[in-house]
């Protein structure tokens, strides 16, 4: 019994070494400017059909009468969260989008072979209520979506264009990143999506090859990114109908009709 529990407490030790030295390395990584990033999240506003918008409170049963009838967009929600879509076949998942713009210092060519969201904690969310702004298609986020729950190991991204014979395959076993040597910063569309009723904060670390061949890993975001992943199935939800906002401005003189 002794010698498990000792066995144990060294494997725990080992585990929290081993998060030390790399927390360590990617600091020093970072300090050489080898790769780092400038990570911007999408405006609210510019998300396209379909997306769906989160709230913290219950729509009332004038907002509600008010999107079945085609006289409110999701817009009707004050201080609500935009979310998209991605799922491999389990069904979409939702969060929100981050542009990364990646850039090196190095003025030798840097290669990066892979980038995993890490450091991923979740509780449960604070959504009681969604609004779904439907479309045709999927969502056009062209570049990365990680599932962020789920997973024993790392979090891999997967490859997001639904216009890529390989969507849904992991990013970077199709892809790598060219930077340094004066190159221009290469710019990724990053999605994170949680299952319903979850909130997520995770971090995002790069993986990379300098010319000498040694192979390097660094955090890159300053602070966590964070996903909202939307209330629980079952909770109060409205559905935009692009049909309806027609037929509606029609009727009130304030669009187009025919």
């Amino acid at each position: 019994m002794t010698t498990g529990v000792a066995l144990f407490w060294n494997g725990c030790t080992a585990n929290k070494q081993a998060a030390i030295d790399d927390d360590a390395q990617s600091a020093l990584n970072a300090k050489h400017g080898y790769v780092h990033a400038l990570i911007r999240p999408m405006s609210e506003g510019s998300y396209s059909a379909p997306y769906r918008t989160f709230s913290k409170t219950r729509l009332t049963s004038r907002q509600v009468k008010g999107i079945n009838r085609g006289e409110y967009t999701a817009a009707v929600v004050k201080n609500g969260v935009q979310a998209v879509g991605f799922g491999r076949g389990s069904g979409d998942q939702y969060g929100q989008v981050y542009f990364v713009d990646l850039v090196s210092d190095s003025s030798s060519m840097v290669t990066v072979t892979d980038i995993d969201a890490v450091n991923v904690k979740c509780r449960k969310s604070e959504m009681v209520a969604e609004v779904e702004t439907r479309g045709e298609g999927e969502t056009a986020i062209k570049g990365l979506a990680y599932e962020l729950q789920g997973h024993l190991g790392k979090v891999n991204g997967f490859i997001s264009d639904v216009d890529d014979p390989k969507w849904g395959q992991q990013y970077f076993d199709h892809h790598t990143i060219t930077l340094g040597g004066g190159a221009d910063a290469q710019t990724l569309s990053i999605l994170g999506v949680a299952k319903a009723g979850s909130y997520c904060t995770w971090d995002l670390q790069a993986r990379f090859t300098t010319d000498d061949g040694q192979d390097h890993r660094v955090k890159i975001n300053d602070k966590p990114l964070v996903t909202e992943g939307g209330p629980d199935a079952g909770a109060q939800h409205a559905e935009v109908l692009v049909q309806n906002l027609l037929d509606w401005a029609c009727a009130h003189g304030k669009g187009h009709c025919g």
